[in-house]
């Protein structure tokens, strides 16, 4: 994140003081979870199915409650963690089992 041009001071502030390292996302057979273990945030189970599923990344279609719409998103692999890239500004989101 911090070699990523074009993110504000203050959302690079926002970004760093606690917000990565705290969201869970749990994938089971047919519903996806995600929370955060340092608030109340819990999205509940939900339903996902994968579109597309490759040795390098796997494309998901998942219902979002907010907009009312599906969305595809893809997770790259890069074991042992994968990985998304964010839309708004480029760089990795990485997720990481815990023990």
């Amino acid at each position: 994140m911090d070699e990523v041009d074009g993110i504000s001071a203050e959302m690079r502030a926002a970004l760093a003081d606690e917000y990565f390292g705290h969201l869970v996302i749990e994938y089971r057979v047919d519903t996806v979870r995600a929370y955060f273990d340092n608030s109340n945030y819990d999205s509940g189970y939900r339903p996902y199915e994968v579109v597309e599923s490759t040795d390098e990344y796997i494309v998901t279609r998942e219902w979002n409650e907010i907009l009312r719409v599906y969305e595809e998103s893809t997770t790259y692999i890069d074991p042992p963690c994968i990985y998304g890239v964010s839309a708004e500004y480029g760089f990795r989101e990485y997720y990481c089992p815990v023990e």
